[in-house]
């Protein structure tokens, strides 16, 4: 996950392109802050191009700087585009304007400005606490899936996920959209179902 912000927590002056980690920077100081994650349904073409994009920004990281100036100009409706200079929804919107997805103006973008996007789709909505617990669950299950591939350890994840989410509701706040997990916890359910019913008739025409 890349972005434009601090290098170092403690060092505003410090700043630049960076790569994003829920385990530490400000996502580490501020496990409660609200957090809003988008599923964007893309071209292969479209994908490639946006790659190329950050691995141009990855090769040239050490000449960005974070956009303070057009930050305030963003604030005052007023677009100041210094050179290798940006904010973190400017660079998001510029990428998504280099494909096509985003017609804005990134200097003038602002996060929720890309809830209008038609193709996209609320995976997580919730705080950046309740997002780590979900991810490693998520983990766990693919984990499970490919160790035990059975439909009893993906049930017994399903049930666990399940208690899990309701505790966050119940002693975290907020609300909490899954369905992206969900879905994927059934779909490893649903093929480890067909997979033991392709299985039985070679099983009965070969006994033990």
């Amino acid at each position: 996950m890349y972005s434009f912000g601090r290098k170092h927590r403690f060092n505003v002056l410090n700043n630049g392109f960076i790569e994003e980690n829920f385990n530490r920077g400000l996502f580490a100081v501020f496990p409660n802050a609200r957090c809003l994650v988008l599923e964007i349904t893309v071209t292969e073409e479209q994908y490639q191009t946006m790659l190329e994009s950050v691995e141009l920004f990855l090769r040239r990281q050490e000449m960005y700087r974070y956009n303070i100036a057009g930050l305030l100009g963003y604030m005052l409706g007023i677009r100041l585009t210094p050179k290798d200079r940006f904010f973190c929804s400017q660079f998001v919107a510029y990428i998504l304007g280099r494909t096509g997805l985003w017609p804005g103006v990134p200097e003038l973008t602002k996060p929720m400005d890309f809830l209008r996007i038609q193709k996209r789709s609320i995976i997580f909505e919730g705080t950046v606490k309740q997002y780590k617990t979900l991810r490693a669950l998520e983990n766990e299950s693919q984990r499970l899936s490919a160790k035990y591939k059975s439909v009893l350890s993906l049930m017994y994840l399903a049930a666990k996920i399940r208690e899990t989410s309701r505790w966050l509701v119940r002693h975290e706040g907020g609300y909490l959209r899954c369905r992206l997990l969900w879905c994927k916890v059934a779909n490893h359910i649903m093929a480890s179902r067909q997979n033991a019913r392709e299985a039985e008739p070679i099983l009965r025409r070969n006994p033990r």
